[in-house]
């Protein structure tokens, strides 16, 4: 890793809130339809995506992200709400992405499974 990344992460891991940046899935549908939608990114792998996903969402798989993060807004006003199927992966991808200089992440609480039970937007072959 490089200097710049740990300074990055540091700053990260250091200012973080006592919530660790999880937001409800009330949160999300407040904000999907206002004015500055999040960007949705779902850290699932392609096939747990393709069957059925939070509707808007972009599929970016954690072990695909360190060679795709480029296709995200890096310093643009949209936050990025990243989830998986429950919150642990999705926590690994704020991390990185941190390291990489993006701001503006939180994380889904519950992930996608939450989200299900909730019964919220979902798109995909099965949903």
């Amino acid at each position: 890793m490089k200097q710049a990344d740990a300074s990055l992460l540091d700053d990260f891991i250091c200012t973080m809130p006592d919530d660790f940046l999880m937001r409800s899935d009330s949160w999300l549908v407040e904000r999907i339809h206002g004015e500055n939608p999040p960007v949705i990114l779902d850290v699932r792998d392609r096939v747990s995506f393709e069957k059925a996903h939070v509707a808007g969402s972009i599929n970016i798989p954690l072990r695909e992200l360190p060679g795709r993060h480029g296709e995200l807004e890096k310093g643009g006003e949209r936050k990025i709400i990243c989830y998986c199927n429950g919150s642990v992966m999705s926590a690994y991808a704020l991390i990185f992405l941190a390291s990489q200089g993006f701001q503006g992440l939180y994380n889904l609480s519950g992930g996608f499974s939450r989200w299900q039970r909730e019964e919220r937007d979902v798109e995909g072959s099965e949903a």
